[in-house]
């Protein structure tokens, strides 16, 4: 078996015997002991076949009876099938029908315990997540009274805790999840997105095409036992409409039939044959997406002259909840009475319906609404897809966004530091201060800073504007397996850039500055740029070229610098990117000079999303070490932030640093 897949299930099939003679008296069960029984044999399953693939959210969608929950059952290892094979790469953790692994008479803890053996959890193990389990089901109130007391819904929050913090690598999901309530059933969700994250697989049993539309990567559809499709979401949900578009509420062929030979004999002066629905194209379809546009063709027969005549239509829900309706006559839309087989076509611009089944009437009138001409004509169903959320009757096209006249939004800038750098960093939040009428929160992460840097770096707040300050302190602990070359100028500090996503998982974005730094612009327009789809924005090193080739990367990698980095911190969470770069600083100690910035351009460097490159003027390093380039002075000459990145800093004695007076500048605001 293929190590890329959790589930294989090659030519599975599943027969029950059901018993012809009913039983239901004392008296028929004397008698019927005396006669044979027969049974008939009822295929759930008829060669199924598909895989699921590790970290895939696949879905098992069908109409009751197709055989979802019996190809559950046969995964979890309740039922054997037949025939065929069934295997499984991982361990499973099962949440099927409710009350299965439960008792009614025991409390709602001891089945906690109960339940959690049967997954397979030691009590040791059961004991450490006890409070999780409880936590996550909202049950902490009711967990010492008996299960029978439970409301089903409650029943299920215990069943679901107890299945995901099993911590198996594949979860069963019946579409049990349909008692809980609406907040239950997002946090199963998020759940879910977890499991997708950790590349553990779900495989989810549903009736809702919404759910997979959202949340599955494939799925296979079942009819009467049989595999009808198995592939991506997207045409599964296709597939699935046009299989069942007309199981609800439509009209068999023969009804229309029926229909089409009762108009021969239709006293009424009009008849509607036909409405049909097409899209832009002009190719008829079944379903449309939310937002689409949509053209209603009417057919119709005029049996006699009559000077004018007009048309309405009316949209319905399935459950007939009028919604919408037009005609000629309000739309000034004239039709010439031909006495003959005519069309007419009615264009609805992006409809905005929600998700579900929907129908139209159609009548035809004469000078007005008095002078009906035809019987009500009620279409067939069409069905509503829908890709965004929202709730009600109607999906309103709309756009969110943080206005740009909202001067009070507050920037977010992080420095992590150590006590040798308070003093500095302080006026770099001056300068940072002064060149803006932004907001800001500043996060000041260290390890060992002591009240009197702190009360230091406070008198920001006072001698140059109101600003927040929060700090943050970090054990070291934590950072033990994080390489400093000896003698370097580098310190533990450094690494904890890397994992601000954690340190700060409030946030969702943040500014990183390094405490050497001077802002000479206003740092809103780099809170504004755009990430598009990357973990980071940061700007090129100038000797990009030689740090490149010291780590055996092509010449022309855009080597980064890691002193100002604009992170999404939402994005880098989300992707688990703070694993990657642990991993990588364990197994390559010795690649490291330049410490955590060699970690950020291995990892993420020419990868997909990765780091977008900024225009070099937010990040100027001031060197005197080495002559500046020529291709670089432009940058020197205008610099957005002005970056003292060699040992000679503006602070030291015999400094020759060329913008050195910036420095100064800004630190006599805290004298």
């Amino acid at each position: 078996m293929n190590k890329n897949i959790a589930i294989s299930v090659k030519n599975v099939s599943k027969n029950f015997r059901i018993p012809h003679q009913k039983v239901d008296s004392l008296r028929s069960t004397f008698v019927g002991a005396f006669h044979k029984k027969t049974y008939e044999e009822f295929r759930a399953l008829d060669n199924v076949s598909f895989e699921v693939k590790k970290g895939e959210f696949f879905g098992v969608i069908g109409r009751n009876g197709s055989g979802k929950s019996t190809l559950l059952k046969i995964l979890a290892g309740i039922y054997k099938p037949d025939t065929g094979t069934v295997k499984i790469n991982g361990r499973i953790s099962p949440f099927l029908e409710l009350g299965i692994g439960f008792n009614p008479e025991l409390s709602g803890r001891d089945n906690v315990y109960l339940n959690a053996t049967v997954l397979g959890l030691t009590k040791k193990q059961i004991d450490e997540k006890f409070d999780e389990i409880v936590a996550f089901s909202e049950l902490e109130r009711f967990i010492d009274q008996k299960l029978k007391n439970y409301s089903s819904g409650m029943q299920v929050r215990l069943a679901f805790a107890v299945s995901i913090h099993a911590n198996r690598e594949i979860l069963l999901m019946d579409e049990v999840l349909a008692v809980g309530d609406s907040n239950f059933q997002s946090k199963c969700l998020q759940e879910f997105r977890r499991y997708k994250k950790e590349e553990k697989t779900v495989v989810i049993v549903t009736h809702n095409i919404g759910v997979v539309q959202e949340y599955c990567d494939r799925g296979v559809m079942l009819r009467n036992g049989l595999v009808k499709f198995v592939g991506d979401a997207d045409e599964l949900s296709n597939q699935y409409i046009k299989q069942n578009i007309y199981d609800v509420g439509a009209r068999s062929e023969k009804e229309h039939c029926e229909r089409k030979n009762d108009s021969l004999n239709d006293p009424m002066v009009a008849h509607v044959s036909a409405i049909e629905f097409y899209d832009s194209e002009n190719r008829r379809r079944e379903s449309f997406g939310s937002g689409e546009d949509l053209k209603i063709k009417i057919a119709f027969r005029i049996k006699q002259k009559k000077k004018r005549i007009n048309i309405g239509v009316s949209i319905f829900s399935s459950e007939r909840v009028y919604l919408f309706g037009t005609n000629t006559i309000f739309d000034h839309f004239k039709i010439i009475n031909n006495e003959q087989d005519e069309i007419v076509e009615i264009n609805l611009r992006k409809i905005p319906l929600t998700q579900g089944v929907y129908y139209a009437r159609v009548v035809i009138v004469g000078e007005d609404f008095t002078d009906i001409l035809s019987t009500v004509r009620q279409s067939r169903n069409i069905y509503i897809q829908q890709r965004n959320r929202c709730e009600g009757l109607l999906n309103m096209d709309r756009e969110w966004k943080i206005s740009e006249e909202m001067e009070n939004e507050e920037v977010s800038i992080c420095f992590t530091i150590d006590k040798n750098y308070a003093e500095h960093c302080a006026v770099t939040m001056t300068s940072v201060l002064h060149n803006s009428k932004s907001n800001f929160h500043f996060f000041i992460v260290s390890n060992n800073l002591d009240q009197k840097e702190k009360e230091y770096l406070r008198i920001v707040q006072k001698k140059v504007r109101d600003c927040k300050i929060t700090f943050i302190e970090v054990d070291i602990k934590n950072f033990e397996d994080c390489h400093v070359p000896e003698g370097s100028r580098f310190i533990i500090a450094n690494y904890f850039r890397l994992r601000l996503a954690s340190i700060l998982p409030h946030l969702e974005k943040i500014i990183y500055m390094d405490a050497d730094m001077i802002a000479n612009a206003d740092l809103k327009e780099l809170w504004n740029e755009k990430f598009d789809g990357n973990y980071m924005m940061a700007c090129r090193s100038m000797v990009y070229e030689r740090n490149s080739k010291r780590l055996g990367l092509s010449k022309k990698t855009p080597y980064i610098n890691s002193g100002l980095i604009v992170m999404d911190l939402k994005s880098i969470r989300r992707d688990g990117v703070e694993k990657l770069f642990t991993e990588y600083q364990a197994y390559n100690p010795d690649n490291l000079v330049n410490v955590e910035q060699d970690v950020l351009n291995l990892v993420l460097v020419n990868r997909t999303p990765g780091i977008k490159q900024l225009s070099q003027q937010w990040n100027v390093e001031l060197r005197t070490d080495i002559e500046i380039f020529d291709d670089y002075k432009k940058f020197v000459e205008n610099p957005y932030i002005l970056h003292f990145i060699t040992d000679d800093k503006p602070w030291k004695k015999g400094s020759r640093q060329r913008y050195g007076e910036k420095y100064w500048e800004y630190k006599k605001f805290l004298q």
